[in-house]
């Protein structure tokens, strides 16, 4: 295998890291059903695809100041790009996206309406991971790359020297609002460096300063991993940074913790004090001041555990707060969010036993299944609030999560066979066919307090063994609400509206979606919705009282 194709492997193993699922072994079910509740109910009002013969997806989705729609992506040859109000269109420029024989990224824009206003694409080793758009307009995408990538109006070469090394450094683009690329910088270690490095969440504060996290090796721009002691090197090279970057992608400051095994930062928030907040997942033992003379190390449960640390506006560590079990834990790419009261909220998987509470107490929460998504809500303070889960018999996880301080939250993520998406004492239920390594994409809507509102299903409407999943939310003004991910097969968007189905045009394509909460009144128990029962232990939660605080 040549080196560009060992590179572009890499590189989309590094995209599937972010969208793909555990595999896991359910019995087909034959029906789902949308359950609107507490009088909303999610209308399809237009959907977006982006498919051609190879792996293409849709990551990640932000709205801006006017109301328009981005979506950033990926494709790993030439792809369609399609436009569908009920019945699917080719765009209106009858372009297609992509290159024939590189494989790159693209930021599309939507006005309001859903009128496509303009594309960008760069070509390279590429692997968007991150969104957001900033007060004045500019748009910043974040991921990891390759060797070289060309972004029009600049180069990236990967590594500080042209000549360097097989592994991946991380990328920051900006384009204006009109989407012309106005600077593109990446942020390598060194050229001796083979590691899969990238950037996998970005966020913005009022001033338009960057922040960026996700996986280094060893090293950020100016920061570098001070070990206590006798602690060894990470056996692969792999540790967490965080760095803050002006609007024009010069370092401010940057931070970079890790331990012996592999640790990465997954998600990044700015609080309306400044703090700045970073969740992901460590192993072992990390002493994320670098020392361990100010903070006390922490140390893994078991497997791979998640924590939430908090930095001054400078940089500074200064708090730590971790949950995890005797398996691996996660906080996926992007699911932090904090609201108007300073209380944070957490997404991501998790595999048998977990102590959800950082505190002295425990609230302890079992899968279901092979794996279980779940919400984590602390107060300001970092003290336990609730976690809510979200699983069945089969692999299923929370991959996509945003906040509205007067709507609430939505998610989005995968699942399998049968699974329950009211966290309360009712029982509404999602049906998704398909058998071992299949699975279905899901939207959820609770209010902040996490009460049930809707739930949607995403999925073949054949009962096809396909992978779906959803990657991004937002919200979006007058009650809309957008969701991207990808799929293969054929991605019902609405069960109930003829017409509302993408058909996948190779591997797997990326899809975008608007919904439109119409307010309906509460539908009575019938033949073509469960009997809303009570919950008998679907949940097993146990709360008790701890000696001390835990590791």
């Amino acid at each position: 295998m040549t080196r560009a194709r060992t590179g572009r492997r890499r590189l989309f193993l590094l995209l599937y890291a972010v969208t793909a699922a555990w595999p896991t072994a359910v019995n087909p079910l034959q029906k789902s059903h949308r359950q609107p509740e507490f009088g909303l109910e999610p209308i399809t009002e237009w959907a977006m695809q982006v498919g051609g013969p190879q792996a293409d997806a849709s990551l990640r989705v932000a709205v801006d100041g006017d109301g328009g729609t981005c979506v950033a992506g990926a494709f790993e040859t030439q792809a369609e790009l399609r436009l569908s109000d009920g019945v699917t269109r080719p765009a209106a420029d009858g372009k297609p996206l992509g290159s024939a024989d590189k494989p790159g990224l693209f930021v599309l824009r939507f006005g309001p309406t859903g009128r496509m206003l303009w594309r960008y694409q760069a070509t390279g080793e590429l692997a968007p991971a991150a969104l957001a758009i900033g007060p004045s307009g500019r748009i910043y995408v974040a991921g990891g790359f390759g060797r070289r990538a060309d972004f029009g109006a600049t180069s990236l070469n990967g590594g500080v020297t042209a000549t360097a090394t097989a592994g991946t450094d991380p990328f920051v683009l900006c384009l204006d609002k009109d989407g012309l690329p106005l600077w593109a910088r990446g942020y390598g270690s060194d050229a001796e460096n083979d590691k899969a490095e990238t950037g996998l969440d970005l966020a913005l504060d009022g001033d338009e300063n960057l922040y960026l996290t996700g996986v280094c090796g060893g090293r950020f721009g100016t920061a570098a991993r001070r070990r206590p002691g006798e602690q060894p090197l990470a056996t692969d090279g792999v540790d967490a940074f965080v760095a803050s970057l002006t609007s024009e992608g010069a370092e401010r400051w940057s931070t970079v913790f890790g331990g012996r095994g592999p640790d990465h930062g997954q998600a990044v928030r700015v609080a309306s004090d400044g703090t700045v907040l970073v969740a992901g997942t460590f192993s072992d033992q990390v002493a994320f001041d670098g020392t361990g003379d100010r903070l006390a190390p922490v140390r893994s449960a078991g497997g791979r555990d998640a924590f939430l640390a908090s930095l001054s506006p400078a940089g500074r560590v200064t708090r730590v707060l971790n949950w995890g079990g005797r398996f691996d834990e996660s906080v996926r790419p992007g699911c932090l969010r904090v609201d108007r009261d300073g209380r944070l909220y957490v997404a991501g998987e998790f595999v048998s036993g977990c102590d959800f509470d950082p505190g002295p107490e425990t609230a302890t929460h079992y899968s279901q299944g092979q794996s279980d998504g779940y919400l984590l809500v602390l107060s300001e303070r970092g003290r336990y609030e609730r976690c809510q889960i979200f699983g069945g018999p089969g692999a299923d996880y929370v991959s996509a999560l945003d906040l509205d301080p007067d709507r609430g939250l939505v998610l989005g993520g995968s699942f399998t066979g049968r699974v329950d998406f009211d966290p309360g004492p009712n029982q509404h239920y999602l049906l998704a066919p398909g058998g071992r390594g299949a699975g279905d994409a899901f939207l959820v809507r609770l209010t902040l307090d996490g009460e049930y509102l809707w739930a949607l299903r995403l999925g073949d409407p054949t009962g096809d063994y396909r992978l779906n999943t959803a990657t991004g939310v937002a919200f979006a003004p007058h009650g809309r609400v957008l969701a991207t991910g990808s799929f293969s097969g054929l991605l019902e968007l609405d069960p109930e509206r003829e017409g509302a189905v993408l058909s996948g045009a190779g591997g797997r394509d990326g899809w975008t979606v608007r919904l439109r909460e119409q307010v309906v009144e509460a539908p009575e128990a019938g033949p073509g919705l469960p009997e809303r029962v009570s919950r008998q232990g679907s949940n097993q939660v146990v709360k008790a009282q701890a000696d001390g605080r835990k590791d």
